[in-house]
């Protein structure tokens, strides 16, 4: 999440974001791995792999990327399959249950402490 700061000139400043790195992305490979039954540091069979659905949309494909671990392959099908743009995405939201959607960011970014507590997925801790 976002820590501001001043920096050593007095001039306000932001320290480095490293929300995706942190708190998605190694909590979701600890997952995995657990899930797979090979937690860290056991190795994982070159035949054992999950497919991983990222929500990415045509507005940012250049963040579509190969997975960075042989166990997991990484799929886009946002890109791949529906060639959506992020309108599109909150076009179709708005259409499921009471119609209303406040953007896509993740929540943690946008500092909604409210929903810290959730544990949606079995990865918070």
């Amino acid at each position: 999440m976002p820590l501001y700061i001043l920096n050593k000139d007095g001039r306000p400043g932001m320290t480095r974001r490293q929300c995706t790195g942190e708190y998605k992305i190694k909590p979701i490979k600890k997952k995995v791995r657990d899930l797979l039954g090979y937690p860290y540091p056991a190795r994982i069979p070159k035949s054992i792999f999950v497919e991983q659905w990222v929500g990415i949309s045509t507005d940012e494909f250049h963040r579509a990327k190969d997975s960075d671990v042989r166990y997991m392959r990484n799929r886009h099908p946002l890109i791949a399959d529906l060639d959506w743009s992020r309108a599109d995405c909150v076009r179709y939201l708005t259409t499921l249950e009471d119609g209303v959607t406040d953007g896509c960011s993740p929540w943690a970014c946008r500092g909604d402490a409210d929903v810290l507590a959730r544990d949606d997925f079995g990865l918070a801790t």
